[in-house]
């Protein structure tokens, strides 16, 4: 015999909407709520200023950091980040990491006790990987943001052997920007055609190629070079491709194109006599008035162009044979 059992008492359906379900969840008065403007060809909306003011407050124990890792390195998730922050940190009571995206972190702390005592190296290495600390500023965006750091080897070229104690590496790497490992070969003095150093760089700052060494009564210089350093673009200041293959100075370059120079606009101008006048005149194009309207180009040498009010009008000046 198979017993029957009832089913259970279905629950009752919420009818409740999902907005419904989200009132009140914030104490924000929708009256309160600003209204947008309409500026130029976009929207805009002002927040309040005392609201912000007060969240400002909170951030004086705040640090912004980016992540540098080498090519050879494999990439570290934001969880074993923390993982090697909270050993390298372990003194620490309290403190937050919040990924902000790419690279790029920001971490609070709960004292500014404990921020200094972090903040005293501004570099921290992982093994592998390099955590540059910067003071936390205002307005952080991270398009605006640029990695400029890389891991590179770098050469001591006419280094004496006697000076070849890590301690010495280390100082002179010092100079360049921040030393992370030193070479087999040369803490074990295999050869001596040059010290090596693997160091971070900023490649936005001052790269040199001489160094001078100096002790008591005594100084010399060094010669120095990179090994495989990266492409740097000066247009957006930024590691990882040249000039020549930047994007943004790929769009500038289009936008330079557009803007019609003098002389150009002057040689596509079609020219014709006037009947008693020996000089030459020229026609109004009506394709150049619209380039010219956009351009806002005031002045040419050949059919210049008068501002009147919004619109932009050629003209021409004939001047007489017995001028």
């Amino acid at each position: 015999m198979v017993s029957h059992t009832s089913n259970p008492t279905p629950k009752p359906v919420s009818t409740r909407s999902f907005a419904h379900a989200l009132l009140n969840k914030v104490n924000v008065p929708l009256s309160d709520i600003p209204k947008p403007r309409l500026k130029g060809n976009s929207l805009s909306i002002k927040i309040l200023g005392d609201v912000y003011q007060s969240r400002l407050a909170n951030c004086n124990n705040y640090l912004h950091g980016i992540l540098v890792l080498s090519k050879t390195d494999n990439p570290l998730s934001s969880k074993d980040l923390y993982t090697k922050l909270l050993q390298l940190w372990k003194p620490l009571d309290r403190w937050k990491m919040i990924p902000l995206g790419r690279v790029f972190f920001e971490f609070r702390f709960s004292t500014a006790d404990d921020l200094r005592s972090v903040w005293s190296n501004d570099v921290w290495n992982l093994k592998p990987g390099l955590l540059h600390l910067s003071r936390w500023s205002l307005d952080f965006n991270l398009s605006n943001q640029t990695q400029t750091h890389s891991e590179v080897w770098v050469r001591f070229h006419y280094f004496p052997l006697e000076y070849w104690q890590d301690r010495i590496h280390f100082e002179i790497a010092g100079a360049i920007g921040t030393p992370i490992i030193i070479d087999d070969n040369t803490r074990n003095n295999s050869f001596g055609h040059y010290a090596r150093v693997l160091v971070d760089i900023n490649f936005a700052g001052f790269i040199l190629d001489t160094l001078c060494v100096e002790r008591d009564n005594f100084a010399f210089d060094i010669e120095i070079e990179y090994e495989h350093p990266p492409y740097f673009c000066f247009t957006c200041n930024s590691i990882g491709h040249s000039s020549d293959h930047c994007k943004k100075d790929h769009a500038n370059k289009i936008a330079r194109e557009k803007v019609i120079t003098k002389d150009n606009l002057v040689k596509n101008v079609p020219k014709r006599h006037v009947q008693g006048c020996s000089n030459t005149v020229v026609d109004e194009d009506p394709i150049i008035l619209d380039i010219t309207r956009k351009n806002c180009i005031l002045v040419l040498p050949l059919g210049q162009f008068r501002f009147n009010q919004h619109l932009i009008e050629p003209f021409t000046e004939i001047q007489g044979e017995d001028q």
